[in-house]
C-alpha cells in the first residue's frame, strides 16, 4: 500500500519566502558586481544617466498634473460663467419677448381702432 502524506493544518509553507530571499540575494549580488566590478565605472555612468532620465520624466509628469489641474479649474469656471451668461441671456430674451408682445398688442389694438374709425367714415356703410 501507498502511504499518503497528511497535510498539517495551520502551518504555512516557507518555501516561497525562501525563494524570494534567495532571488533578492542574487539580484543584490549581480547589482553589486555590475556597479563595483571590472566595468563598474561604465555601468555607474549608465545608471546615473538612466536615473536622470527618470527624474526628468517624473518632473514632466508633475508639470502635466499641475497643468491638468489648472485646466480643470479654468473649465469649471468657464462652465459657471456659461451658466451665468445663459441665465442672463434667458432673462433678456424673456424681457425682449415680453416687450415685443406688448408692441404687437399695441399695434393690433391701434390697427383695430384705426379700421373702426375708417369704417365709420366710409359713406354708405354702417
Amino acid at each position: 500500500m501507498k502511504k499518503v502524506a497528511k497535510k498539517t493544518e495551520g502551518k504555512k509553507s516557507n518555501v516561497g519566502k525562501a525563494v524570494a530571499v534567495g532571488a533578492a540575494a542574487v539580484v543584490a549580488g549581480a547589482a553589486a558586481y555590475a556597479l563595483l566590478g571590472p566595468n563598474g565605472k561604465k555601468n555607474r555612468a549608465k545608471v546615473v544617466k538612466a536615473v536622470g532620465v527618470v527624474k526628468k520624466k517624473v518632473a514632466a509628469n508633475k508639470d502635466v498634473k499641475a497643468a491638468a489641474a489648472t485646466i480643470k479649474k479654468v473649465m469649471t469656471g468657464a462652465k459657471k460663467d456659461a451658466k451665468v451668461i445663459a441665465s442672463k441671456t434667458k432673462t433678456a430674451v424673456k424681457k425682449a419677448t415680453g416687450s415685443a408682445k406688448k408692441v404687437v398688442k399695441k399695434v393690433v389694438t391701434t390697427t383695430k381702432a384705426v379700421v373702426k374709425k375708417v369704417a365709420k367714415k366710409v359713406p354708405g356703410k354702417k
